[in-house]
């Protein structure tokens, strides 16, 4: 929660709020960068599980990831993986979350 004073008043607001505020302000073009960090180890297991994983989904991500760490742009890792780059931005917040592990988690909503 971030705290505001607003004309003498204070204010709360959450981080969502703020970045919604944000877009709405800018525009929906407004980009964000996410920090990402690779370890050695990570990076092997990006490179190996991208092509043998059992999975699709957890591919593309491992993927994207692993092009992410050879320094393409995202609007390319985009193309390549055949994603919207909102949804690497999903990714790459996944991977900070909770790693290589988070990645490789699926989690369905129904209903």
């Amino acid at each position: 929660m971030i705290m505001f004073k607003v004309s003498g008043e204070q204010s709360n607001f959450t981080p969502s709020f703020l970045f919604i505020y944000v877009l709405k302000l800018f525009g929906k073009n407004t980009t964000m960068t996410i920090q990402i960090e690779f370890t050695s180890e990570t990076l092997g297991i990006l490179k190996k599980e991208r092509h043998t994983h059992p999975v699709p989904l957890v591919r593309r991500r491992l993927q994207a990831l692993w092009l992410k760490s050879r320094g393409l742009p995202n609007h390319k890792i985009a193309l390549l993986v055949g994603v919207y780059e909102r949804t690497l931005r999903d990714y790459f917040q996944l991977y900070n979350q909770s790693g290589v592990e988070g990645l490789k988690s699926l989690h369905f909503c129904f209903g």
